[in-house]
């Protein structure tokens, strides 16, 4: 706080002498001084944070059905639509029955797991859609 007034002190006698008011000044006590002197990477990092923040406010929260379609699909529960099509598309090629057709028991299986995937992705391309 003695330092503030010592500035300003100092400040007062500059004007008194001079007889001109002196520029802005952004010394450390100017409260826009710190974004002022942040650097890119910095300044960067706090739009981030502000985006993220802003973000995170406004997403709604999951549903427990679309929390159980995304863990069949193996999605996280932070995935982007892109991403849980790309969940799907992988166990879907992994569980076709076409490609599981050399064992009857392994292609029933197949089948069954189709269906539950093809369900889960009803379920989450659904709520994406209706949360637009």
């Amino acid at each position: 706080m003695d330092s503030m007034f010592d500035r300003l002190g100092e400040l007062l006698k500059q004007t008194l002498e001079s007889g001109e008011l002196p520029e802005k000044d952004d010394g450390p006590d100017n409260k826009n001084c710190r974004v002022r002197f942040l650097s890119e990477a910095e300044k960067t990092a706090l739009r981030q944070s502000e985006r993220d923040r802003i973000i995170q406010k406004e997403r709604q929260p999951l549903p427990e059905k679309v929390k159980k379609a995304l863990d069949v699909l193996g999605a996280p529960y932070t995935a982007t639509p892109a991403r849980c099509r790309a969940y799907y598309r992988k166990k879907l090629k992994q569980f076709h029955p076409d490609s599981n057709s050399t064992n009857p028991v392994v292609q029933k299986v197949a089948v069954r797991k189709t269906r539950e995937l093809l369900d889960a992705w009803e379920t989450v391309s659904g709520w994406f859609t209706d949360s637009k």
